[in-house]
């Protein structure tokens, strides 16, 4: 709210927020009875997508002195693709083969919003592009605005962070140094 009244009245330069959208996630409803026709338990299936999405580490090479892991997994273009990934063969202890989508359906959906957490606290992120004018006086005023103009909810700070903070940092040290040079 701030920060689009004061880049509506030319003070700053570009302004955004972060968003808390959700991420999409593919979730499997697994089916026990399809699955024990084909003798396959939930690990059996769970290993499967584990291996082909996730990958398992088969070996490493050695480049001078660096170790790098040998992962092996499904190619990206089947992982990311909910049709793709139901036709995954799994191959029973029979020797039988099946798909992913003949013991689940899969589906996507919404996942969890993404949440940012710093020192314990829930957080979102204001940004703010100064442009025109010293960072100081900026942040000065808007501090007076937000001071005036916001009433923060329980449990809710605003902490002012970025380029800000080092230079309330560097103006504490040259407090300190400079009456030493003089």
């Amino acid at each position: 709210m701030i920060c689009a009244k004061r880049h509506s009245q030319g003070r700053a330069g570009r302004v955004g927020h972060e968003l808390c959208d959700t991420v999409d996630s593919i979730e499997g409803a697994f089916h026990r009875l399809r699955a024990a026709r084909f003798g396959l338990s939930l690990a059996d299936v769970q290993q499967v997508v584990s291996l082909a999405i996730g990958g398992e580490n088969i070996g490493e090479t050695v480049e001078g002195l660096q170790r790098f892991p040998i992962n092996i997994r499904y190619p990206r273009e089947l992982r990311d693709s909910v049709g793709k990934l139901t036709i995954l063969p799994i191959v029973t202890a029979a020797g039988a083969t099946t798909t992913l989508g003949a013991v689940a359906d899969l589906v996507v959906t919404d996942g969890p919003p993404q949440i940012r957490s710093e020192n314990a606290r829930l957080n979102g992120w204001a940004y703010v592009d100064i442009t025109g004018r010293d960072l100081g006086s900026y942040v000065a005023e808007a501090q007076t605005l937000v001071a005036h103009q916001v009433q923060l909810p329980a449990g809710y700070s605003i902490a002012w962070s970025g380029q800000f903070e080092y230079l309330e940092r560097a103006t504490k040290r040259l407090i300190l140094v400079i009456p030493f040079t003089l």
